[in-house]
C-alpha cells in the first residue's frame, strides 16, 4: 500500500491514529506547509524532510535527509497503532511512515509523482520499490 499526500492522512485515521485538522491554527510556529501552492509549478521544493535511518524510504532514497513540496494544512497528529514515523519536517510534522509490520505500507505527505523527474530524481526510486514490492507479493501469492 502507498499512500501519497491525503493518502498518508486516510491510512492513519483509518488504522486508528488522528490529524491535526489545521497545522497552521494547532501548531504554533510550524514551517508553512501549503508553501508550494503559492508558486507555479508542482515541483517546488519547501522544506528538507529528514529520514529515519534504517528505515525503507531512506535506504530506497539513499540518504537521510532531501526535499519536499508542500500543499496541506492538514497532517498526521498521533500515529496509528502499526504504523511508525519514517520522516519529518523540520518543524516536527509527520512526512512519512511505514508500516510496522509485514507487508509494503508507506505513507508520504509530499508529492513525489511531482518531484521524480526533474526536482529530485531520487523520488522515482520510491515508485520503482512500490513497483518491485508488488511484484514481490504478486509472485508470493501464485
Amino acid at each position: 500500500m502507498l499512500g501519497i499526500c491525503r493518502g498518508i492522512q486516510l491510512l492513519n485515521v483509518v488504522l486508528g491514529g488522528t490529524l491535526y485538522q489545521d497545522i497552521a491554527s494547532e501548531l504554533p510556529g510550524a514551517l508553512d506547509h501549503y508553501a508550494s501552492s503559492k508558486v507555479p509549478g508542482r515541483a517546488h521544493l519547501a522544506h528538507s524532510i529528514a529520514l529515519e535511518p534504517g528505515s525503507w524510504l531512506a535506504a530506497r532514497l539513499g540518504t537521510n535527509a532531501l526535499p519536499g513540496n508542500t500543499f496541506h494544512h492538514q497532517a498526521v497528529r498521533d500515529i496509528a497503532p502499526g504504523l511508525r514515523v519514517t520522516g519529518r519536517a523540520p518543524d516536527g510534522v509527520v512526512e512519512a511512515v511505514e508500516g510496522a509490520g509485514p507487508g509494503f505500507v508507506l505513507g508520504v505527505q509530499c508529492h513525489p509523482e511531482d518531484l521524480w523527474e526533474s526536482a529530485d530524481p531520487r523520488w522515482a526510486r520510491l515508485f520503482a520499490g512500490f513497483v518491485e514490492a508488488a511484484r514481490q507479493y504478486a509472485l508470493a501469492a501464485v
